[in-house]
């Protein structure tokens, strides 16, 4: 039994050293004995400054903030454990270590804030342990590497942005060019990165933006700009969302949104915000491009346009007096209609040329079901349709009580003579030698027809004019 004892106290032994080999935790860190507490200078709940020469060391329990420089310049650490209650790393703590490999978080850390330079200088350090954290600083591992400039000194030396410490942790770097060319200072960013924004249009005259919540933040700043102007402070709130209504998409192709924090953090009155998001654009949406129109038969126009993004069907309108005639809609058409993405084309039918000056226009239609939004775009440019074709005399045809006209298409019922109660209307009809595919029914054919029950259409059949079977009392539902 004793032996047994033994020889499970020695694999477990073998179990904890593999396993801090297999993760890079040093076997000598444990938590700091009493006899290394001469090693630190600690203020309340601040470590201030490691004394020691230890190539491991672990900070003691209880400490909350790594101040500035506590271990900077230190040539001699490789490996720090950090207890769970250290909570910050404030900028420059561990500047220039240049042998320091890994920094080891116990389970259950509650580190969240890693400030500027924090590790500066620590080329040989792995950085997995920040991953996690919340608020890490764009160069809490130093800057990132620029372009050589040209010093004042003369050509070929090279200047670099100097840099006085702060006298305690915290604040964004004197000196530091800000995230972006718009930016302010940001004298936060050691304790809090910029919300992350998102916005869109919530209805025809409103947009919807949110953002995330920034730790130590009292307010927060939004700010607008439209057309892809400079952006301007609009309004100051609490809130982590807003609606912006009243809203001119008409006139403003685009609305820019972004938004920064204003901080509060305690003990560093010197951290006032955030750098400002990222602008994030709303535009008006878009109406068709690319319209084109003619002619296709002598008494019909098709018109074409191109894809519109996010568009789920479109409106069509049609002036019968030209392009400056009044503009009445005509067809809606959903994605469904179309065969294919890259064939957007609507043919309208029944058309004088020989009376009027045909001009269309469209808008873009986006339906959102989820939300209940119907979106309209403007109208599009016009387009004109030019008469090409020259109408022949029509050349009637009658057969069986059905009178036709022969188009260049094919034949068309214009009108019904008949009495019949059924009628099947053939897919054919004769002219003298030639044939003719039956492919349309004109206006008002059957209309007021009492005594039609059932009618059957041939597969040629390609449209029904307007009115064609209107009060046809007697039809029977199949």
């Amino acid at each position: 039994m004793k032996k047994n004892r033994v020889i499970s106290l020695l694999l477990a032994a073998c179990v904890i050293f593999s396993a801090a080999a297999l993760f890079g935790v040093p076997a000598e860190i444990a938590p700091a004995r009493a006899e290394e507490a001469s090693e630190f200078t600690v203020s309340g709940n601040e470590l201030v400054k490691y004394n020691g020469s230890s190539s491991f060391v672990s900070v003691p329990d209880g400490v909350r903030v790594i101040r500035y420089g506590a271990f900077s310049g230190n040539r001699s650490v490789t490996s720090v454990y950090l207890p769970n209650s250290v909570e910050e790393i404030s900028g420059g703590a561990f500047e220039n270590c240049v042998k320091l490999k890994s920094v080891v978080i116990g389970g259950g850390s509650k580190l969240s804030v890693i400030g500027s330079y924090a590790f500066n200088g620590c080329s040989q350090l792995n950085r997995a342990f920040a991953f996690g954290v919340a608020h890490v600083a764009s160069n809490a591992f130093g800057d990132p590497p620029k372009a050589e400039t040209e010093a004042p000194g003369g050509a070929g030396s090279t200047q670099k942005p100097s840099r006085t410490p702060p006298p305690s942790s915290g604040g964004g770097h004197p000196g530091q060019e800000p995230d972006s060319p718009q930016d302010e200072a940001d004298e936060g960013g050691a304790y809090a990165a910029a919300p992350v924004i998102s916005a869109w249009r919530a209805s025809e005259t409103s947009v919807d933006v949110i953002w995330t919540s920034v730790m130590y933040a009292t307010e927060y700043e939004l700010y607008r700009s439209e057309n892809g102007g400079k952006p301007a402070l609009y309004l100051t709130l609490t809130d982590t969302k807003y609606t912006d209504e009243g809203l001119d998409f008409k006139n403003v192709k685009a609305y820019g949104y972004s938004v920064r924090a204003l901080l509060s953090v305690p003990k560093h009155p010197e951290a006032k915000q955030t750098r400002r998001s990222e602008e994030k654009w709303v535009e008006a949406f878009p109406p068709p491009a690319g319209v084109s129109a003619w002619q296709s038969t002598a008494t019909s126009a098709t018109v074409f346009w191109d894809p519109v993004n996010l568009a789920t069907g479109f409106e069509i309108y049609r002036s019968d007096s030209g392009a400056e005639g009044e503009f009445t809609w005509i067809k809606t058409l959903s994605l469904a209609d179309f065969k294919s993405r890259a064939d957007f084309s609507y043919t309208d039918r029944g058309l004088d040329f020989s009376r009027n000056t045909y001009c269309y226009k469209l808008k873009s239609v986006q339906s959102r079901p989820n939300d209940g939004l119907r979106l309209k775009s403007e109208f599009s440019e016009a387009v004109v349709v030019e008469q090409t074709i020259t109408p022949r005399e029509p050349q009637d045809i009658q057969s069986e009580g059905l009178v036709y006209s022969i188009t260049p298409e094919g034949a068309v019922v214009t009108a019904y003579e008949g009495s019949a109660a059924q009628l099947t209307i053939p897919s054919k009809i004769r002219n003298g030698n030639r044939e003719y595919p039956v492919i349309g029914i004109g206006p008002n054919v059957f209309r007021n027809n009492t005594r039609l029950k059932k009618i059957t259409l041939p597969d040629t059949i390609k449209y029904i004019e307007t009115a064609a079977f209107a009060y046809c009392s007697a039809f029977i539902d199949q």
